[in-house]
């Protein structure tokens, strides 16, 4: 039985004219989980992880790491379940890919989610720029420094003033005031958090008003089209490349009431 499916794709989006039937049917896709498999583009057959995400519950985050060095990584409740998958993209922008198969109901995208990365590796070395204890130079003391005689030097003389440029006209700084704000608009930096696509999703996925929450119109644990991809492309995190979502809502949470 599948499960919740995270993946990644070096397609853009604006380059996929549907999101098709499973996230593995997406062109040139890496994905991992379904039935405790990794599918990815190179390989002939699908890779056994031993993480089945057929049994997840609500309130479980798992989330899908590309490291530098082409290495996909799943974490689930922040404990690494899928490790040693090799051959992802390095140097490409990644978007992130959702498949609510199984009995994934419903999931929302956790903002700035890190992965836990366990060693970071020992400190770097001083710079030359950081004194160390005992090297800050002092200034001589003693019967030589106070017989070494002291240069006299002539004031220069003043130079004459230059004469005055004329004001810049004031309007003149009102289209880079304006430029500027609307270059602010448009950096990643003003966005408010990751949310789904609208536009590139299954015809079995809704999503919540602010595009944050995506769930399955379905109680049919074999119910297809609910793929749904992210709005932007993979956020950068100590690491590597990480998206991790949350559980909100499983089958059996649904058939529960």
């Amino acid at each position: 039985e599948d499960g919740l499916t995270l993946g990644v794709t070096t397609v853009l989006p604006q380059e996929i004219p549907e999101p098709f039937v499973t996230a593995d049917d997406v062109p040139n896709s890496y994905c991992f989980g379904f039935d405790g498999k990794a599918v990815l583009p190179d390989s002939d057959d699908p890779i056994d992880t031993g993480w089945n995400p057929k049994d997840v519950r609500v309130g479980d985050r798992v989330g899908l790491l590309v490291t530098p060095r082409g290495e996909g990584q799943v974490f689930h409740n922040g404990e690494a379940k899928v490790t040693g998958v090799l051959g992802l993209p390095v140097g490409a922008p990644l978007f992130p890919i959702v498949d609510l198969l199984g009995s994934a109901v419903s999931v929302s995208l956790v903002p700035a989610a890190e992965p836990p990365i366990r060693d970071l590796g020992p400190s770097p070395p001083p710079t030359a720029t950081q004194s160390l204890p005992g090297s800050i130079p002092t200034a001589p003391t003693g019967p030589k420094a106070a017989a070494t005689p002291v240069p006299t030097v002539a004031p220069a003389p003043a130079p004459a003033p230059a004469p005055p440029k004329p004001a810049a006209p004031v309007v003149a700084a009102k289209p880079t005031a304006v430029a500027a704000a609307q270059a602010k608009e448009a950096t990643p930096a003003t966005r408010k958090g990751p949310c789904f696509s609208s536009h590139l999703k299954g015809r079995m996925v809704a999503l919540s008003e602010q595009n944050t929450v995506a769930s399955k119109q379905s109680g049919d644990t074999e119910a297809l089209h609910s793929v749904v991809f992210l709005e932007w492309k993979m956020p950068a995190v100590p690491g590597g490349f990480y998206f991790e979502v949350r559980v909100e809502q499983t089958l059996t949470t649904e058939l529960d009431g």
